[in-house]
């Protein structure tokens, strides 16, 4: 186990990066839409979406140690960003209205400001994470079987 983590290159440790960043994205979409009064509409929808960038994620680093780095990665690639970026949207539409109530009419509303702060912190993570895998796609994966 300790040479499996002493062998892996920079890819897999940006695309661990990218997959905690998700994951904490996710929690925080969550305790935003947790807010009373301020539940995000389909997020069901959207986590499954999360979450399934993640399991791709995964995927996408088990193949590229099973068979090293192949053109085909990329496609994973892809799709993972458009799916964390699908989510980000999501977040950044939902609060919206909430952001131009908390900074307009409806000032010192103290749940309309915790929802839209956390939805925030939680789109940065999602786009931290999109920024991290793009990034990784520029770097070779480590040898078959380091």
């Amino acid at each position: 186990m300790i040479n499996f983590i002493k062998d892996r290159g920079l890819v897999f440790w940006l695309s661990s990066a990218a997959a905690i960043f998700t994951l904490i994205g996710l929690i925080l979409m969550l305790v935003s839409n947790g807010v009373n009064g301020y539940a995000m509409m389909n997020i069901g929808i959207f986590v499954a979406v999360a979450v399934v960038a993640i399991l791709l994620l995964a995927a996408s680093e088990i193949l590229a140690i099973k068979f090293g780095d192949k053109p085909w990665l990329i496609a994973f690639t892809a799709v993972i960003v458009a799916l964390i970026c699908l989510v980000l949207g999501f977040v950044l539409i939902n609060r919206v209205d909430v952001a131009s109530a908390v900074w307009t009419w409806d000032k010192g509303n103290a749940r309309g400001e915790m929802a839209w702060n956390t939805a925030v912190i939680s789109a940065v993570f999602y786009l931290l994470a999109a920024v991290l895998i793009t990034v990784s796609s520029f770097f070779k994966h480590t040898a078959k079987n380091a």
